[in-house]
């Protein structure tokens, strides 16, 4: 035997019972908004997948050119260093 444990009144197993009800109602809820809202997300981004397209596009080419002038200023800087620096 591991332990002992109290026995549920009538009253307290229907006080559980009714609270699991009404937790599952609730998260249930919950679950068809969130998924409504999936839903509507995926309908307006479908819409304006065209802008959507173009604005990532070029958020991605700003990040490449970014790091494309980065590496070249470290490059430059190398290349003017002391020979002792850039062995």
């Amino acid at each position: 035997m591991i332990g002992n444990v109290r026995q549920a009144t009538r009253e307290e197993a229907r006080a559980a019972v009714q609270a699991a009800s009404e937790a599952f109602r609730v998260g249930a809820q919950r679950r068809r908004r969130r998924a409504k809202d999936r839903s509507e997300s995926a309908r307006l981004m479908e819409e304006a997948k065209e802008e959507l397209s173009t604005i990532l596009t070029r958020e991605e080419a700003r990040r490449f050119l970014n790091h494309a002038v980065s590496c070249s200023d470290q490059l430059m800087s190398l290349s003017f260093a002391p020979a002792s620096l850039a062995a």
